[in-house]
């Protein structure tokens, strides 16, 4: 789903910010 994708990049970006 779009939402579950959504949040695996949101997820991602902020992983490699810290």
């Amino acid at each position: 789903g779009s939402a579950a994708q959504r949040a695996g990049q949101c997820c991602a970006t902020l992983s490699a910010l810290f």
